[in-house]
């Protein structure tokens, strides 16, 4: 979208309803900047599924996705009022690539990105069906052992992209270059956008702006069945950390901490590690925890009673 913009041939603020007719009129200017940043309160289209019954192991259609979102009569707030992530804004953003290139997004993505980058390990693949060579199996834990992870639904802006931590090296060296993209690029994607009363939104484009131990971390986390991953930049060291898994109950985002823990200790001004929570003199955590081993989840909370 910003390789676009930059070319004149749309604008991050233009309507959605300028490049996707049959988005609806939802009583508010929704914009291809809500979309980026999540802050458009469209509703997760994975989530719209689920209620209406269809769940990832269901197959469907791109059309079936786009015609679920377009349903819609409201949204889950204004516009840039609050952050909620939503798999919505990304496949939205993607159609708007193919409306506005006149490519399929698989390739544009190759033709732009990553032949330029020498990334011969990265592609678009919109489903499992299809066989790419060296491409891995998924896999979620089962009573036996391990078993395939299956979806059918079918994948665009909002994910599908399969990499190499090789590769991802090639894109993290990017942002330290001032080619043709390189630095003006780098900047765009990690600019953030206040919400509409002027509170921080740490969510940028596609990025996460976070401090940790007093260092700045540039990246995002993913997940689909069987498959997680983390990508965290540290550009005041110049490095990277790149953990991907297709053990669908791994944790790579705290692998990957564990590895930044590991660069930044005893650099100078760095606190120290964040001590574990005292949950005896702590009732207020509150909320739904996973087990990375069994992949199971546990809700912490209080009762009628307060206990």
């Amino acid at each position: 979208i910003l390789m676009l913009a930059a070319e004149g041939r749309l604008k991050i603020e233009d309507d959605v309803r300028r490049h996707i007719a049959a988005f609806p009129d939802l009583g508010h200017r929704v914009t291809l900047a809500h979309l980026m940043h999540n802050t458009s309160g469209i509703r997760d289209m994975l989530e719209i599924m689920r209620l209406g019954g269809v769940d990832l192991g269901q197959p469907c259609t791109p059309q079936d996705l786009l015609d679920a979102v377009c349903r819609q009569r409201a949204l889950n707030f204004a516009p840039n009022t609050r952050y909620l992530y939503s798999n919505s804004n990304f496949m939205l953003l993607g159609r708007i690539v193919e409306q506005v290139s006149g490519e399929k997004f698989a390739a544009f993505l190759e033709r732009r990105i990553f032949a330029p980058l020498g990334m011969t390990m990265t592609r678009h693949t919109p489903t499992t069906e299809e066989l790419v060579p060296g491409l891995a199996t998924g896999y979620l834990p089962a009573p036996d052992g391990w078993r395939r992870a299956h979806h059918r639904f079918p994948l665009h802006g909002e994910g599908g992209l399969v990499s190499s931590v090789e590769d991802l090296a090639l894109w993290h060296a990017l942002f330290g270059v001032p080619t043709q993209h390189g630095a003006t690029l780098a900047k765009a994607l990690a600019t953030t956008m206040p919400f509409a009363n002027g509170t921080p939104n740490t969510y940028a484009r596609g990025l996460r702006i976070k401090s940790w131990r007093g260092i700045t971390t540039i990246g995002h986390d993913g997940l689909w069945p069987g498959f997680k991953t983390s990508f965290i930049r540290l550009p005041e060291q110049a490095a990277a950390v790149i953990c991907i898994s297709n053990d669908g109950a791994s944790d790579p985002h705290d692998l990957a901490f564990q590895v930044v823990d590991a660069m930044i200790d005893g650099v100078p001004g760095v606190a120290a590690v964040p001590s574990p929570p005292d949950w005896a003199s702590a009732p207020e955590l509150a909320g739904r925890y996973l087990d990375s081993h069994s992949a199971a989840t546990i809700d912490v909370g209080r009762d009628a009673q307060g206990r």
